[in-house]
């Protein structure tokens, strides 16, 4: 497997608009909760694969799931905030430039860090509702059939790999996902992505 802090590191420098590596701490307010997220920023070139217009595909998939939610953007890393009514936190991030991916960080209460199948329901729930080429099914897939391996398991941080099958373009990364807790949160956080 892939070191999961290696891939993330990968993530943001090449699912923006190129490469920098200054590293940016921000402190979001969402509702009452706080999110620290640290992020690469990405600068831009000219050399981009794929449409770096990111803004597209995350609107497109957030309208397609509800035409009504209210979200934001974290425009320097094409990412949107979309606070849900039960006080939980999407962010999310779809597009790119060497790689097309899909990243969601999921922010909930750290009351479930300990529910595995709570952990499941939704990493299966995120990937069909705001992925889309694949990831969507494929995650549910893998989940479902229990094609995934525990990589850490610590009082602060659960990660898992997908163990992925035939089925599977050999372009198509999975990145797994992961449940971390940060003080009174529990972060779960999957990617997927295209070489």
């Amino acid at each position: 497997m892939r070191p999961f802090i290696f891939s993330v590191f990968i993530l943001f420098s090449c699912s923006t608009h190129g490469i920098n590596e200054n590293v940016l701490n921000d402190t979001i307010q969402v509702q009452s909760a706080t999110i620290d997220v640290n992020y690469t920023h990405a600068s831009e070139t000219d050399d981009c694969v794929f449409d770096t217009s990111t803004f597209k595909f995350t609107t497109e998939v957030l309208h397609k799931f509800n035409p009504e939610l209210k979200y934001r953007w974290i425009e320097k890393e094409a990412q949107a905030i979309v606070p849900f009514e039960q006080g939980d936190t999407l962010l999310l991030h779809i597009g790119g430039c060497n790689h097309f991916s899909y990243h969601a960080i999921y922010i909930t209460s750290d009351s479930i860090f300990n529910n595995e199948s709570y952990l499941f329901e939704k990493v299966e729930w995120i990937a069909k509702n705001f992925f889309a080429n694949g990831f969507d099914d494929g995650f549910v897939h893998y989940i479902r059939n229990k094609k995934y391996k525990l990589e850490k398991d610590t009082d602060k941080i659960r990660s898992y790999s997908i163990l992925t099958d035939s089925t599977t373009s050999e372009i198509d990364i999975y990145d797994g996902f992961s449940i971390r807790r940060k003080g009174n949160q529990a972060i779960i956080e999957l990617i997927g992505y295209t070489n």
